[in-house]
């Protein structure tokens, strides 16, 4: 059985730098971004939805 829990804020800033070198990828073959490119873009997208 899965449980979920609130991310607590210290755990935030390692999900975040994880989940932006996982999702990178995808933003790279979605629209030709470079690596740096799609990174800040990540990072761009998930300030939108995301505290």
């Amino acid at each position: 059985m899965i449980i979920l829990c609130p991310i607590r804020d210290d755990e935030y800033p390692a999900y975040l730098e994880c989940f932006i070198e996982d999702y990178a990828p995808e933003i790279i073959s979605n629209y030709r971004l470079s690596l740096d490119d799609s990174r800040v873009r990540t990072k761009q997208e998930v300030v939108k939805v995301l505290p």
